[in-house]
């Protein structure tokens, strides 16, 4: 019977869709290549398929990842992440044209994200690809599609000096990290640094990302996202493969 239980295959449940930025999207838009890698680092991965009171955000060393919200939040929301916070826990926000703006203003912060982009002399293929370099953390250089930046008085992350947005010339801040009540708030302009397409360029970013943060919990916010619609909903099978050694120790026991 043990042995009979070791070999038979284990059922997962599988959610797939199209969505921008979702850890359930394979594609290039989606995000699941980052989320592996969380789950790597050894934290635990948990989409928020729902409203944020469905959930217990009252655990430390925990953090929400809401990544290209395209939806309102709602008042009872932004209460939640505050509570959130307020447990000691990270919220890091990565957007550039959505709706991210109306958590800020919740959590009474003075800090925006543009709705104008930014443009870089230094960047991949074209100029969409603006790539920073020279910063002391995270393997040393982010590259990002189309960004925005952040009206902050300094970043954790800026374009050059010779970087330009609505006519005016100057470093501009791209990742922000403050304080907030017993957490903390990280805060990046542009969402696409973790999407698939974009893992060639930022997988030492991402790993110096997570090793920063250095959480148990990892909740990416799916609720947010106005195009999920998954497509396909089910169980894949993975057969267990165990070495003749355990089964006959599995066998002795029993």
């Amino acid at each position: 019977i043990g042995i009979a239980l070791l070999t038979l295959p284990i059922s997962v449940p599988t959610i797939k869709t199209f969505c921008d930025c979702s850890i359930f999207n394979t594609k290039w838009n989606g995000c699941s290549k980052f989320a592996n890698m969380a789950y790597s680092s050894g934290g635990d991965v948990v989409p928020l398929l729902s409203p944020y009171n469905t959930y217990n955000f009252n655990n430390k060393n925990g953090v929400l990842f809401i990544i290209a919200p395209n939806l309102d939040f709602s008042k009872y929301e932004i209460e939640k992440i505050k509570e959130f916070l307020d447990n000691g826990n990270t919220v890091v926000i990565a957007d550039d044209f959505g709706t991210a703006n109306e958590i800020l203003r919740g959590l009474n912060l003075s800090m925006r994200i543009s709705k104008h982009g930014v443009n870089d002399l230094f960047y991949h293929i074209d100029d969409d690809l603006t790539t920073t370099y020279k910063i002391n953390t995270f393997g040393g250089n982010i590259t990002t599609n189309i960004p925005s930046f952040i009206h902050a008085n300094d970043g954790v992350i800026l374009t050059s000096s010779v970087s330009t947005s609505n006519g005016k010339q100057k470093s501009f801040p791209m990742m922000v990290e403050t304080n907030y009540s017993n957490g903390k708030i990280i805060i990046i302009s542009d969402p696409d640094v973790f999407i698939n397409g974009m893992h060639n360029f930022n997988s030492k970013f991402w790993e110096g990302f997570l090793e920063h943060i250095n959480a148990k919990t990892y909740y990416f916010d799916e609720v947010h996202h106005a195009g999920f619609d998954p497509y396909d909903i089910g169980v894949v099978y993975l057969h267990s493969s165990v070495s003749k050694n355990t089964m006959f120790l599995v066998f002795f026991v029993v």
